[in-house]
């Protein structure tokens, strides 16, 4: 259901005295005291969604409140237009675009990179009350600074990108056209230029300027993306997750997290071809790989590890990235290393056994669906096979109480079972059961 509002930071929608200024569409949105011509609220409230959902208000409240039970994504929108109304009825929800929260990422990276702050952590050895917090109001203002000078070095690559473009295509056209003439061509196209996620026919809506310079990144979004990493205190873990506390401790493993996100996302690795990166960036070196184009790239895992330990921020003491962290996050198999025998001729080529090598590729769970059945679908489409251990992080949000029990039984439900036989490193022969997609 909170699919059915997605909050753009990148694009907000217009508003006029808290009224979203379009129809209702009968067919997108079904609540109850609903008219299909009545101006409408974006997004849904508690009561709203208990009536969508077929549930009582307190499961959804309940849901909403601690982020669970599907509830994990749900956005409180913005609310610029009233921000007296504390009253948790009065309160909407959607969910946050996938750009959007991309680039808020961004800019909490950059922030806990760059920031003169003291950043306060929360490790695992540590009692909850032995360190002061960062307040989390100026770790908040950082942020917003970062997203806002992150958009507009992108708009400035863009811009210039487009210009150039445009410059050549008019050169081709016509070259004798005069400086003069071709002056106020130019100024107009400056006036549309934009950042990735934008058309200019975006551009003119009431309420949002183009400028980012002028456009003001909401304090609900930032929290909504800075609350998965934080380490909450018990006194807070039954806690309104909507309401930021005013000192926050960062959580270590949370933060590594986020960091290989932005690997994955916006790094290359030093070993890929110059023509994986043309087509990466599609041909257009000058700029920043496409948001999302280190997505289909594999990494070795050694030079994975060594681009990640450089975006995890000091934290006042040694840290290193181990790879369980990424699971729910990336897939990864293990291949060979060929090398030719020594004096052997050139197609004679011998498997070292200390030469097998991991890799990895993104593959964020937060990505697929929330339908079990889809979601599989989705798992066997990206890897042919997959055994329980590997599925768990990616469907264990589905099931209750024995978990490795209720994932067994959503692959049994959804996939066929297979033996398979591998080698291990030793030489030995190991067998395990694998998932595959059903036979059509």
């Amino acid at each position: 259901a909170l699919k059915r509002w997605v909050f753009d930071p990148l694009d907000p929608p217009s508003f006029e005295n808290g009224q979203v200024e379009f129809e209702r569409n009968s067919a997108q949105i079904d609540v109850k005291s609903a008219s299909t011509t009545s101006p409408l609220l974006f997004g849904y409230t508690i009561e709203e969604l208990a009536y969508i959902c077929r549930t009582s208000q307190g499961e959804i409240r309940h849901a909403v409140k601690n982020r669970v039970l599907g509830a994990e994504d749900a956005l409180l929108i913005p609310n610029d237009f009233d921000n007296t109304a504390e009253s948790s009825n009065k309160r909407r929800y959607g969910m946050l675009s996938e750009e959007g929260r991309q680039t808020v990422s961004m800019a909490i990276m950059a922030a806990l990179l760059e920031s003169d702050l003291k950043l306060a952590w929360k490790f695992d050895n540590e009692e909850e009350s032995s360190s002061s917090g960062t307040e989390t109001s100026a770790l908040m203002a950082e942020i917003r600074m970062q997203w806002h000078q992150l958009e507009a070095e992108e708009e400035f690559f863009t811009s210039v990108s487009s210009d150039r473009n445009d410059e050549q295509h008019q050169a081709c056209q016509s070259s004798e056209l005069s400086t003069e003439a071709s002056q106020p061509a130019s100024s107009e196209r400056q006036s549309q230029s934009q950042s990735q996620f934008f058309t200019p026919s975006q551009f003119p809506r009431k309420g949002f300027s183009s400028s980012p310079a002028e456009r003001k990144l909401a304090d609900e979004i930032i929290w909504h993306c800075l609350r998965p990493i934080i380490h909450h205190e018990s006194q807070q873990s039954s806690c309104d997750k909507d309401s930021a506390p005013p000192t926050l401790r960062l959580s270590p493993d949370q933060v590594a997290k986020l960091a290989i996100h932005n690997v994955f996302l916006h790094g290359t690795p030093k070993s890929m071809s110059k023509s994986e990166i043309d087509s990466s960036s599609g041909g257009n070196t000058s700029t920043p790989l496409a948001l999302g184009a280190g997505s289909t790239i594999w990494w070795e895992e050694e030079e994975l590890i060594e681009a990640w330990s450089l975006r995890i921020p000091y934290m006042g003491r040694s840290y290193e990235p181990r790879v369980e962290l990424l699971k729910g996050i990336a897939i990864s198999e293990v291949r060979n290393d060929f090398i030719r025998k020594e004096g052997g001729k050139r197609d004679d080529f011998s498997v070292d056994s200390q030469t097998k090598k991991r890799r990895w590729q993104y593959f964020p769970e937060e990505g697929l669906s929330l339908i079990p059945s889809l979601r599989i679908q989705s798992m066997l489409a990206m890897k042919a096979a997959w055994t329980v251990e590997e599925a768990l992080p990616y469907l264990e949000k589905f099931v209750s109480g024995k978990v490795h029990g209720g994932v067994l039984n959503l692959l049994a439900t959804h996939a066929k079972s297979v033996t398979v036989t591998e080698k291990r490193e030793d030489g030995q022969d190991l067998s395990a059961i694998k998932y595959v997609a059903l036979p059509k």
